[in-house]
């Protein structure tokens, strides 16, 4: 005797009684509903490319984010012959115009589903009230060579819009939402300087890609206006106007010209999970305030350092204006100061012993009654000094001039090829003198004498010497050019000697040079520049 599975006894010979049938296992390939049942190939990407990928690839959480506000999507899913679902949309519009209706049929709820979404997605392409709603799904691709390059993007519109006291509106939204796809949303930045009647939008599927894209549209859009107006290049950075590198500064003058006055950062998180959200996605909202009072806009970037420096920019934009007269101030001791503001400096009392009185008063003695006159200038007469630089200026050969000339040739042209020198170029390059080139050059070469007026720390020291020498060396006659530039003081000829030769990638000595009494340090003769102090003669 054997136990089969219900427990009851039964004979060995006796086969084994089949399962009631609510136990039986049923055969999905079996059954009569499926029998000859195909599902059908859905429309694809490929197939329609004037449609947007991702209406295939997410269609419905992209039709519903389309849809939201212009219309109402319902869906049904009833099952056909036990094993067949099918699943009906209904479309209608908030005007309640026109109805859309779509179906899917498959062998379960979510493919049915899918396959009614995506016949849905090719009706949506091709109605004539929907398409509109597909703009959104234009993203811009940026290559991510051009995001490194342009990383300080939205720093050069702030500056760029700083030149004529405005400040940019920069906005972003999402456009679409997903809470289950990564990486499905996509931001929208639009930028928008109502000075100049200039409007970006780009999107993107992250707010870096999508900003960046702005920028560049709205570059280009600047780019135009300038050309219509009359400026044939654009400036992002002008020395003459507040940017993101002196407004810092612009406010360390205010308070030399304010004793108290009280100049701070704030960054405003928030509080609990939105400070979190803030922090942990780089967003840093920051806003100066001066003497408590909230100062300028605040401003969103994706470093602590680029927010403090736009929000000290819109500060010292909206101070420029409230101070008519404080930034003109500025530039002038801007410029005194060689970039740098310098704070007055207080007296110091330094009390001196009587051993140490008498000790000065009998070296001073000694160095009288060497032949030490009292006064510097006596030191070396005006005919010596001339007389010892005489021996620097000779005439060139022609061999040596044409040698001269090849050389200054090949370091000119490694100066504006090599990468290391792009940000010395492009900092020459936004100096106002160097966007009035032309107009300089047919001024001297059409005159005997020429007078140029600029704004201080426009460039007429600086760059007027490098464009006439750098002009003669594109001509082929770089080494008969040689300039003299003049300063009323000797610190002042041996400093911008130096930075002119900081600014062309050089040594001091190579092509600039200076003369000043008792320092001199000339450039190699022909094609050169040489600055010096003037004499002052005696009456």
């Amino acid at each position: 005797m054997a136990a089969d599975r219900r427990g009851q006894k039964r004979k060995a010979h006796e086969p084994l009684q089949s399962p009631p049938p609510h136990r039986r296992k049923r055969n999905p390939s079996s059954s009569a509903s499926t029998i000859g049942f195909k599902e059908e190939a859905l429309p694809t990407a490929q197939q329609h490319p004037d449609l947007p990928p991702r209406l295939f690839s997410h269609p419905k959480e992209t039709i519903h984010n389309l849809l939201q506000g212009h219309a109402t999507l319902s869906s049904n899913i009833i099952a056909q012959d036990k094993r067949i679902f099918l699943c009906r949309l209904r479309c209608v519009f908030a005007d309640g115009g026109e109805i859309i209706g779509t179906e899917g049929r498959a062998t379960s709820r979510k493919a049915a589903e899918k396959a009614a979404y995506v016949h849905f997605a090719v009706k949506f392409g091709h109605n004539e009230t929907l398409k509109s709603r597909l703009a959104v799904l234009q993203i811009d691709k940026v290559d991510s060579s051009v995001l490194k390059e342009q990383k300080d993007a939205k720093l050069d519109i702030y500056n760029y819009a700083a030149r004529f006291d405005a400040i940019p509106e920069i906005s972003e939204r999402i456009l679409l939402r997903s809470h289950r796809q990564k990486g499905g949303k996509i931001y929208e930045v639009t930028v928008k300087l109502s000075a100049q009647d200039i409007e970006a939008t780009a999107r993107g599927t992250n707010p870096t890609t999508a900003e960046v894209a702005a920028a560049l549209r709205f570059k280009e859009a600047a780019e135009k206006y300038q050309a219509k107006n009359g400026d044939q290049s654009l400036v992002i950075k002008d020395s003459t106007a507040l940017t993101t590198e002196n407004s810092g500064k612009f406010f360390e003058f205010y308070k030399m010209k304010n004793p108290g006055a009280v100049v701070d950062v704030r960054i405003n998180y928030g509080e609990g999970r939105t400070a979190q959200r803030k922090q942990s996605s780089g967003q840093h909202p920051t806003q100066i305030t001066l003497d408590g009072k909230l100062i300028g806009q605040e401003v969103t970037a994706t470093t602590k350092q680029q927010s403090e420096e736009l929000a000290f920019l819109t500060a010292a934009i909206e101070l420029k204006t409230q101070n008519p007269t404080l930034f003109p101030e500025f530039v002038q001791a801007l410029a005194a100061g060689n970039g740098v503001i310098l704070k007055p400096v207080k007296p110091i009392t330094l009390n001196i012993d009587e051993e140490s009185q008498l000790i000065m008063r009998e070296t001073l003695l000694n160095a009288r009654k060497a032949g030490l006159p009292d006064k510097v200038e006596d030191l070396l007469s005006d005919e010596q000094e001339v007389s010892r630089a005489k021996q620097f200026r000779r005439q060139l050969s022609r061999q040596e001039l044409a040698e001269r000339t090849r050389h200054l040739e090949h370091t000119f042209a490694a100066y504006r090829t090599d990468p290391r020198h792009s940000e010395l170029r492009s900092k020459k390059d936004e100096l106002p003198l160097n966007q009035y080139r032309a107009r300089v050059l047919d001024l001297v070469s059409n005159n005997s004498y020429s007078i140029v007026v600029g704004a201080t720390g426009s460039g007429k020291t600086t760059q007027v010497p490098q464009i006439l020498l750098e002009d003669a060396i594109l001509k082929g006659s770089g080494a008969t050019c040689n300039v003299i530039c003049t300063q009323p003081r000797r610190i002042a000829a041996t400093s911008v000697a130096r930075r002119v030769a900081a600014e062309r990638g050089e040594r001091l000595q190579d092509s600039v040079g200076y003369h000043v009494r008792f320092d001199t340090k000339l450039p190699s003769y022909g094609g050169s520049i040489t600055n010096c102090n003037t004499v002052r003669t005696k009456s």
